[in-house]
């Protein structure tokens, strides 16, 4: 059995690379394509989901997740979706609500921070009651009892009441400013 001239084995050998480069380049390419499918699938889903999001915050009542009338009605002028719909595209919909929602959070980060004057409920140990705010460190929080006393806590070990005495703020403001 001959394998042919040298000749003929270097060309046999070559058009075998050549098959096997075609074949790369043609997975490769495929490869790609199915990639960009995917992550173009991925992102449509992605818009589908925040539009039907949208649309259910508008539609559904507050107690399931929607938008209170008054909430509407500050974001789209109306509270009705049929209005809604004709005076705003999905983009400008999606626009304002992500903002409203981006002020909501921002909200509630702002009251759920601890500042001095603030009531508290403290838990260090046995020792538990309210306290008042009156300096805030890094980590830890200088507290006035309820009894008179002063203790420092943690964050962690407290709780907003969501009183505030003002007033305790102020004089603390006062005595630090005559230092």
């Amino acid at each position: 059995m001959s394998l042919g001239s040298m000749e003929q084995r270097e060309g046999m050998e070559k058009r075998a690379q050549e098959l096997i480069e075609q074949a790369y380049q043609c997975g490769f390419k495929a490869g790609q394509e199915r990639a960009k499918e995917m992550e173009i699938s991925k992102y449509i889903e992605k818009g589908r989901n925040e539009a039907w999001g949208a649309i259910k915050r508008i539609v559904l009542p507050k107690s399931k997740g929607g938008l209170s009338l008054d909430e509407l009605k500050k974001l789209f002028g109306t509270h009705w979706f049929d209005e809604i719909s004709e005076i705003y595209t999905l983009e400008e919909i999606l626009d304002k609500i992500h903002d409203f929602e981006k002020k909501q959070k921002q909200k509630q980060e702002e009251s759920s921070k601890i500042r001095v004057g603030d009531e508290v409920i403290y838990n260090c140990g046995n020792d538990k009651g309210k306290a008042t705010v009156i300096d805030v460190d890094v980590d830890v929080l200088h507290l006035l009892t309820e009894n008179g006393c002063y203790i420092s806590e943690e964050f962690k070990d407290v709780k907003k009441t969501n009183r505030n005495f003002s007033e305790i703020a102020e004089v603390v403001k006062k005595m630090k400013e005559e230092q």
